[in-house]
Formats: C-alpha cells, structure tokens, sequence
C-alpha cells in the first residue's frame, strides 16, 4: 500500500512497444493505397483514350472518293473525304504520287470552276502562317466536284460551329453536311 504522496514505479507492467492511435495507416499502407489509386486513374484514362481511338477509326471511312476523267488524265488524281480532313492525291505517270492531307480546320476556303464542257476544277486553300496555300485538282466530273464542295463547305461550318458529329451514322451526316454545304 502506498501513503500520501508516493509513486510506484512497477516495472513488470507490460505496455505495448509502438503505439499507434487507432485507424491510422502507416506510412507503407498509405503509398500502398496512392499506387491503387493511381493505377485506377491510369486505367480508366487509357479505357477513355481507347475509347476515342475506336471512335475516329469508325469514322475514317471516306464521306466521298472522286477521280478525275481518264482521257484527260493518264494517271487519274482523286479526292478523297473524310470527317475530320480533305486528300488531294496527285498521280504522274511512273507511278509517282503527292498526297496532300488537310484537316478540315485548316481550310480557309474551298472553291470550283465548272467549264463549258463535263469537267471542273476544285481548289482548296488552307491556312499556313503568314499565307495561304492553294491546291487545285483538274479534270474532275461537274456532279463530283459540286459533290466534294457541298460536303467540305458543310464540315467547316459544323467545324466552326464546335459541333460534335462523330455520333452521328454515315447517311444521316451525308444529308445533313449537304443540306449546311448548298446554305452558302
């Protein structure tokens, strides 16, 4: 028994060595847990990523492909158009080619010259600092190039606008780019 004032200093008291407050990680739980984290962040950003890549590929297909006219082209130039760019390809004889790749947001301007006869001139013109650059393809059908006009002038439009058309299917964003393209 102690008296008034005495302190007992028993040493065979057990106490736990390392005392922790109770629902606190350690240091190694918490780095355990930021990995977790942050592989979840990694995936779900890859799955989003991957996402985006299957939705352009579904929309890579060419809105329209014209060539220009045989006779008056040995090696025939063509035009191809998709969502988001035009390809002007220009063939020489001996299998040489240029292809020339422009995003729809470069475009500045797109314009034909129809002739008396059955062929016309499409010419493109995009926007390269400080100037611009233009890119004509002859010898292309009337019906084909007022074709490829309608859809790019409609693209732009849409691309300017912001407007997301990457949902829509093929036929219904045909008609409608068409019906934007014959407004200007």
């Amino acid at each position: 028994m102690l008296g008034t004032g005495q302190i007992n200093f028993n040493q065979n008291q057990s106490r736990p060595k390392n005392r922790q407050a109770p629902n606190v990680p350690t240091d190694d739980v918490m780095i355990s847990q930021g990995h977790d984290e942050f592989q979840k962040e990694h995936i779900k950003e890859s799955e989003k990523n991957l996402d985006k890549f299957e939705q352009l590929t579904q929309h890579i297909q060419p809105l329209l492909k014209i060539k220009s006219i045989f006779p008056y082209n040995f090696a025939p130039n063509e035009v191809i158009i998709d969502l988001y760019s035009i390809s002007l390809v220009e063939r020489e004889l001996f299998g040489t080619t240029r292809r020339h790749t422009i995003l729809i947001s470069d475009i500045s301007d797109i314009f034909i010259d129809l002739s008396v006869f059955f062929y016309a001139c499409l010419t493109v013109r995009r926007k390269v600092a400080p100037q611009e650059e233009t890119i004509t393809i002859k010898n292309l059908s009337k019906r084909g190039a007022i074709e490829a006009r309608k859809i790019t002038q409609g693209l732009i439009t849409l691309n300017k606008q912001g407007i997301d058309i990457s949902q829509l299917n093929r036929d219904d964003l045909l008609e409608k780019v068409r019906e934007l393209g014959n407004i200007k």
